[in-house]
């Protein structure tokens, strides 16, 4: 048990306050709790309780108060009796707190500030307001608050002080005003605010609090200050208390593993150079380190000198070696000489800052000094290495991302601007992590709000050009940074930089040749440059440039460079897709990822220099790279935009690009005429001889408006083909086509194919067709078949880096998993499909992986989280513009599940009806044949068990087969079974399922009184 007194008097017991009610009651636990562990005389307690006017029966009194303390306390031991009086056992607060204090005391008096610090606010912690509160007018309580009042002042500046001297005087400044101007004539705050505003440099405000303070004591008490008080006035007075550094005005965000590694390679190396591009804080990163170090430090700045003859005496200059004008004329050996002798007489680390525009004078002085000045090491930062044997170079680059974030909040703050998160993520993003160009844009948002700095980013280096107007010329604005680096490039690094800034996804060196028309050897030696003078990123055997160097260096192009560029990734992609259909297609998968958005900026070029046609062929030979890949949408909305232009595009070019935004526009289901238009165009075009996924795609559009003639003559067409990646497709096509239409007769198709893509070792394929012999085998009931299928899709999936596809694999796995009474399997599947969807932004998969997570918590039980996760699939869903028919038609089915497991019949006629209305226009038998056997469940909630076994014969006859592998229909046979008896639960079943599929259709139609269209 645990006795509170520095507060509200309270007695907890496994964080659970016990009921010890009213004032008197209180006071004799608080008079107890006083004297933990000891025997308080029953005298005692009487007069600390009752003072003067004690009951007429005190012991009899006590002895009943007691009674009802042990009682609150819920343990008769907790207050033990004794010949003379009481004791509690108790672990006590104020214990706790007196002892924290002394040990934090100690601490300090060994010198070990910090930690007496944080030992004093661990202890204060332990206050929650005025002691004693609420004991009534007992006698004891008054001289016990105004000690443990004091006690706590006492801790408080004790505290102050262990922070003043652990180096954090800046801290605590605020306190301490707030205090002395609380109680003026205390001393010992007003002497701690002295001191720490000495220390922190104020020393005309230090002075100015010991005035107040000693005109208060004079006109108040008529005294002076104490000696000590009058010592720390002296001290300012002399300097004594002027901190060793300045404190920086802003606070150092991120770099923790640079700074780390920089110290131990200073360490190691004598010379260490920060390399990095303008603006990344190198600078900052080195003045950083050198505050830290106890040895001599001297920082020179080489930004004002502008040329290499004048690097030695500036270097002098800033060390104060030039003592007098007769130095102005001193020759170079001289000053050399002269700066060796400064830095042998303190030897620490010698910081140069900004060497790039004088490199080569610069490194010939730190080899120089080096050598002569064996004690001293030296901490340089340059663009690029000063190329000295010996040097160990450090990188800093862009921040990452969480540290860019958090820079770019800590400034904005600053600016008194809060940022919304993803408009943050966006700034950080697109102008790199580069420290320089957030603080820009974080100065900005003095004049602008977040998302006027984040539209205006594509005009960066108009918006950023509010800099410190202290600093440095090049450190003002955005331009200036990069312009200091581009004027120090060749005319050949310039003319490469600027072919490269049209590549935004970097580029090889063998593409910037092509682009540049010139030979790839001398090109990538130019790149090297670039890379080392810190303009290119290398890496792998690409290039590229951070967004902002970019925009600088693409300002000049010309339209002959950006056409040569969309030509150049045309013939790339051109010579890529067929691959995409072949055993190496996980490397060429990578190789087009890598220039993923070197495509789309060609996409947009083409169309900006009219050349429409020419962006329609990147993009159709693109698109089925964005297909495998999972960019569905992307890749329809691309071709969506590029139909809406005029111009001369080849008619199978055209019509190939239709269809993908027909599908991409209406979620995998066009409107009929626009299908109609689409095969009349495909029709009259080769686009399936020249993109072989039309095989697929063809078949496809007609069934989808309902043509089964023409989808078969697609398919024949499709079998036809000299392309056996196009027949194989045909053979894929075909199978779903099949079960789609609700036609089971064509089981072998889908493994025809599979043994076509296996053979043409396209994993794509492959997977697909392994999804769809799952499906197969998980209706016939053969559930570990099913799992090793949809295993092997998932597998080949991972092979192939899809990670849009991998939500759709992962989520069929869970659901087989479900099918299989796996139902905490299927739980972790469906979740990482979710956590995948949700990543890269799939709406509607986030939508469906919630909906089947739901299915799995109504079979598991928690009927509370499947109704949490619906509403919540429901509102993501409602988000997706036109969601498709089948999404709706599943997250109805199982509302109506769970409307039916909490007993609500009605409600889930209601849920069936809004997913037959929705699946009314849309052939796909799988999904309505789901509709009735969710009906099922709905009749048999509601006692109709007849019509629940005809409605499941209905969904076999829809679906072509029925569905052995439902573990919910097997078990609503079992009620069924128990409410008719087997034989007139088959005979209703049959009846069902001998209908053909018009006439299940209808017959479910009816039930649920939906007009089918």
């Amino acid at each position: 048990m645990e006795v509170s007194l520095l507060g509200p008097v309270r007695a907890v017991r496994d964080g659970v306050e016990l009921p010890v009610g009213g004032p008197r009651l209180k006071a004799v636990l608080a008079r107890l709790a006083l004297a933990p562990g000891r025997v308080v005389p029953t005298g005692t307690l009487i007069d600390d309780l009752w003072g003067a006017h004690p009951p007429g029966d005190a012991v009899n009194a006590l002895h009943s108060l007691v009674s009802r303390l042990r009682k609150a306390l819920g343990d008769p031991a907790s207050v033990e009796s004794h010949a003379t009086g009481y004791r509690l056992t108790a672990e006590v607060d104020t214990v706790r707190f007196e002892h924290a204090v002394g040990e934090a005391r100690d601490a300090a008096r060994a010198g070990r500030h910090a930690e007496a610090a944080a030992g004093l606010r661990a202890a204060l912690a332990l206050w929650r307001g005025e002691p004693l509160t609420g004991i009534g007018d007992a006698g004891f309580a008054a001289a016990e608050v105004v000690r443990l009042t004091e006690l706590r002042a006492s801790a408080v500046e004790d505290r102050w002080e262990a922070d003043i001297l652990a180096g954090r005087a800046a801290d605590v400044v605020a306190d301490l005003r707030t205090a002395v101007a609380a109680q003026p004539l205390r001393e010992r705050p007003a002497a701690l605010l002295v001191r720490a505003l000495g220390m922190t440099g104020q020393q005309a405000e230090a002075l100015a609090a010991y005035d107040r303070v000693r005109r208060d004591l004079a006109d108040q008490l008529g005294v002076e200050p104490s000696p000590g008080l009058r010592d720390l006035h002296l001290a300012v007075l002399r300097g004594e208390l002027a901190p060793r550094r300045p404190p920086p005005l802003t606070s150092f965000v991120g770099r923790t593993a640079e700074l780390a590694r920089l110290r131990a390679l200073l360490v190691e190396r004598r010379l260490v150079t920060l390399v990095g591009p303008g603006g990344a804080g190198k600078t900052r990163l080195a003045t950083v380190l050198a505050d830290e170090l106890d040895a001599p430090t001297p920082f020179v700045g080489l930004a004002g000198v502008r040329a290499e003859e004048d690097v030695v005496s500036g270097v002098l200059n800033a060390l104060g070696g030039r003592d007098a004008q007769l130095f102005e004329a001193m020759p170079p050996k001289a000053a050399l000489d002269r700066v060796v002798e400064v830095l042998s007489a303190r030897p620490g680390v010698l910081v140069l800052d900004n060497c790039e525009h004088v490199v080569d004078a610069a490194a010939h002085l730190v080899d120089a000094v080096l050598a002569r000045c064996p004690g001293l090491r030296v901490l340089a930062t340059s663009r690029e290495p000063l190329a000295i044997t010996g040097e160990a170079v450090l990188a800093v680059g862009p921040l990452p991302e969480a540290d860019a974030l958090a820079l770019f909040a800590d400034r904005a703050a600053s600016a008194g601007a809060v940022v919304e998160p993803d408009i943050a993520a966006e700034i950080c993003r697109r102008l790199d992590g580069l420290p320089l160009a957030l603080e820009l844009a974080a100065a900005r948002l003095r004049s602008m709000t977040p998302r006027q700095v984040a539209a205006r980013l594509d005009d960066r280096f108009r918006l950023l050009t509010g800099g410190d107007r202290t600093a440095l010329p090049r450190h003002r604005t955005l331009r200036a940074v990069v312009e200091w680096s581009w004027e120090l490039l060749t005319a050949e690094e310039r003319l490469l930089a600027s072919r490269l800034s049209v590549f935004p996804g970097g580029a090889t060196a063998e593409s910037v040749a092509a682009v540049a028309g010139l030979p790839v050897d001398d090109v990538v030696y130019v790149l090297a440059s670039l890379v080392e003078k810190s303009l290119v990123i290398g890496g792998e055997d690409r290039y590229r440039m951070l967004e902002t160097v970019r925009a600088y260096a693409g300002e000049g192009l010309t339209a002959e460079v950006r056409l040569a560029f969309a030509r150049h990734m045309l013939a790339f992609v051109t010579d890529a897709e067929p691959r995409l259909r072949r055993p190496d297609q996980v490397e060429w998968l990578g190789r087009l990822s890598a220039e993923h958005a070197n495509l789309l900026a060609a996409v947009r070029v083409a169309v900006s220099l009219g050349e429409v046609g020419l962006a329609c062929e990147i993009a159709v030979r693109a698109t089925w790279f964005w297909v495998v890949t999972g960019r569905h949408l992307e890749a329809g909305q691309i071709a969506s935009e590029l139909m809406a232009l005029p111009g001369d595009v080849p008619a199978s070019t055209r019509a190939t690009l239709a269809a993908y935004a027909a599908f991409g526009e209406f979620g995998g289901m066009p409107d009929r005429e626009v299908m109609r238009g689409l095969l009349a165009d495909l029709a009259d075009s080769d686009a399936m001889a020249r993109f072989p996924v039309m095989a697929m795609l063809e078949p496809l559009l007609a069934s989808a408006m309902g043509d089964a003639r023409l989808a078969e003559e697609r398919l024949d067409r499709a079998a036809a083909l000299a392309d056996p990646w196009g027949r194989a497709a045909g053979l894929l096509g075909r199978a779903y086509l099949a079960d789609n239409g609700g036609r089971s007769g064509d089981d072998d198709t889908a493994a025809a194919a599979l043994a076509e893509f296996r053979a043409l070792g396209d994993r794509w394929g492959q997977a697909l067709s392994s999804m769809h012999i799952a499906e197969q085998h998980s209706q016939r009931g053969d559930h570990p078949a099913a799992l090793r299928a949809h295993e092997d899709a998932v597998r080949l999936v991972a092979e192939l880096g899809a990670v849009d596809e991998m939500v759709g694999a992962l989520a069929r796995l869970g659901v087989a998993r479900a099918r299989a009474d796996d139902l905490a399997g299927a739980e972790r599947d469906l979740g990482e499909a979710l956590r995948l969807a949700e990543e890269r932004g799939g709406h509607e998969l986030a939508a469906l992986a919630r909906f089947w997570l739901a299915s799995t918590a109504r079979r598991m039980g928690d009927l509370d989280r499947a109704a949490r996760l619906l509403d919540e699939g429901r509102a993501v869903l409602t988000t997706v513009d036109r969601p498709s028919a089948q999404w709706v038609a599943i997250h109805c089915c199982v509302s109506a599940d769970l409307a039916c497991a909490t007993g609500d019949a009605a409600a889930a006629m209601e849920w069936l009806r809004e997913a037959m209305t929705a699946m009314a226009a849309t052939p796909d038998m799988p999904v309505t044949a789901a509709i009735a056997d969710s009906a099922a469940h709905a009749a048999a909630a509601a006692g109709d068990f007849a019509t629940a076994a005809r409605l499941v014969g209905v969904g076999a006859a829809i679906r072509g087969r029925p569905d052995a592998g439902n573990p919910e229909l097997a078990a609503l046979w079992s009620t069924v079974d128990a409410e008719l008896g087997t034989a007139e639960r088959i005979s209703a079943h049959d009846a069902g399922a001998a209908s053909d599929q018009a006439a299940a259709l209808a017959d479910l139609a009816g039930f649920l009184g939906v007009r089918l269209t």
